[in-house]
């Protein structure tokens, strides 16, 4: 983030967007510090300033806790005074476009809704017999709903003996104590690379996703980028990736242990045919290759 408050590198973008002149510049995620640098920049040489908002607004913070709570408050308004520098504006979900129009009714700019589309890094398929975790997707902060998990994995360890669970983590798990869950592995790294990450899903058969507050889910899509199905939550956007009986199940967030927990088993059970299914979905829908389906919209196009 500090990065952005260096004058060496404002003027570095500055010049590389004026000795390129590009059509169009798309910023992928808000920046505090830079992206109204860059805006500034393209509009300066004609070009279209493009910007993603994966979360327009969320209008129930009580699943932000403390300092998030304040912080998600200063990220909206940052992201609102962007919006002025905005030629077009691109939400990924139905659910966060609702709440994009209903939060900036007077925006003038045009706007797309795109699905969030990553560089396919699946590689080869592991054997099911290197696939020993249900794993959540960290940071355990209290709107991914840790203590969900915490309930499932501590039911677990009577109840389905045979799962083992793993947390990947940029951050300590501090919010739940699982310091009696001997199924429990805790992958804590404070910079992980897109090959270790990919390392640790490929040992994954489930990912639990107890989330309270979600408007598209880039733990889903990377799930199903290594053909992991997803028990989550029926919560926001996660509704509109997560095919119920197809590359997952959905759970209700006031749902007993019991039933994340059958829901987790039902998944590991149909793997096969869920881990296909995911890796069909993702390919179809996500992969970078579909950025052709979206150029001229992005270019030229956009919703107002």
């Amino acid at each position: 983030m500090l990065d952005g408050l260096k004058l060496s590198n404002r003027r570095l973008i500055r010049g590389l967007i004026e000795n390129q002149k590009p059509g169009c510049v798309y910023m992928p995620n808000i920046h505090p510090f830079l992206n109204r640098t860059v805006a500034e920049a393209a509009h300066k040489i004609g070009a279209v300033f493009v910007q993603h908002f994966h979360e327009p607004y969320v209008e129930d913070k009580t699943a932000y806790h403390g300092a998030q709570r304040y912080w998600l408050r200063a990220f909206e308004s940052i992201q609102e005074r962007l919006l002025r520098s905005t030629d077009l504006a691109i939400v990924s979900s139905k659910d966060a476009e609702a709440l994009f129009e209903k939060r900036y009714p007077d925006f003038d700019g045009k706007m797309a809704l795109i699905p969030l589309l990553y560089e396919d890094l699946a590689g080869s398929r592991p054997s099911e017999e290197e696939r020993r975790y249900v794993t959540f997707i960290g940071p355990v902060v209290p709107a991914k709903g840790p203590e969900i998990l915490a309930k499932v994995v501590k039911l677990a360890l009577n109840s389905a003996p045979e799962l083992r669970f793993q947390i990947i983590s940029r951050v300590p798990v501090k919010d739940i104590d699982l310091s009696s869950c001997m199924n429990l592995t805790v992958y804590l790294k404070e910079r992980i690379t897109d090959a270790e990450f990919g390392g640790r899903i490929r040992q994954t058969h489930v990912v639990i996703a107890p989330y309270k507050s979600v408007r598209q889910s880039s733990s889903v899509i990377t799930s199903y980028m290594y053909g992991v199905p997803v028990v989550g939550s029926n919560v926001g956007g996660m509704t509109e990736v997560i095919l119920s009986g197809k590359t997952g199940y959905l759970v209700s967030l006031d749902a007993k242990p019991e039933e994340w927990l059958d829901a987790i088993c039902q998944a590991k059970k149909n793997f096969p045919s869920m881990s296909r299914d995911c890796r069909e979905y993702f390919v179809k829908k996500h992969s970078e290759t579909n950025w052709a389906n979206y150029l001229e919209e992005v270019l030229h196009g956009g919703k107002r």
